[in-house]
């Protein structure tokens, strides 16, 4: 079984809730946010789609640079804010695959961005994920391998839909955050290219 089966999906959660979630679990472990940095997080976040996930991944960021018992604006500043915190860990998670399944990264991240045209933004693309998945036994053998890796580093998401044929679930791919789209410059290049 893909790892990619194992996630727990959550509503889309209001300003409030989503600056609790900031604010509560430092005041726990007796650290402290500087004055404006949950509402500069917020902003950032506004409505992208995924934003527990990229407020957790950000608030981990920002643990690892604090000052002593102080998340602040200077360490969310050198991150890049919450995008340039995405983007850092995207290549990461991307640099460190060896050459073949770089290559497969490319390739399965290229085909889950829509390219509406010259004028448009583009886009997430939810592919099913048996056309994703190659014939050759050796390159899905290195699919499955990227396809977890990118799942378990919160690059991609997989969920269950319904079929619209024959009402039938099936497995969906997708490019977690939006923001990897606009902002990520290797994809961007791969999109281009």
């Amino acid at each position: 079984k893909s790892a990619a089966l194992h996630n727990t999906y959550v509503q889309q959660m209001t300003p409030e809730r989503l600056r609790q979630i900031i604010e509560l679990p430092a005041e726990r472990v007796g650290l402290s946010l500087a004055e404006g940095l949950s509402a500069r997080i917020l902003q950032d976040v506004g409505t992208e789609p995924g934003a527990l996930a990229l407020i957790q991944h950000t608030l981990d960021q920002l643990w690892q640079k604090r000052e002593g018992r102080i998340l602040t604006q200077r360490s969310y500043d050198a991150l890049g804010g919450v995008i340039g915190a995405l983007n850092r860990h995207a290549e990461f998670v991307v640099s460190g695959l060896p050459q073949a399944e770089l290559d497969e990264a490319r390739r399965l991240l290229v085909r889950l961005v829509a390219r509406p045209g010259e004028s448009a933004l583009y886009t997430r693309r939810c592919v099913a994920l048996a056309a994703l998945r190659p014939e050759d036994a050796q390159q899905r053998l290195i699919f499955e391998q990227v396809m977890n890796k990118l799942v378990e580093a919160q690059l991609l998401v997989v969920r269950r839909v319904e079929d619209g044929g024959g009402g039938e679930e099936v497995d969906v791919v997708e490019v977690a955050h939006e923001a990897l789209i606009r902002t990520w410059t290797r994809l961007g290049q791969w999109v281009r290219a």
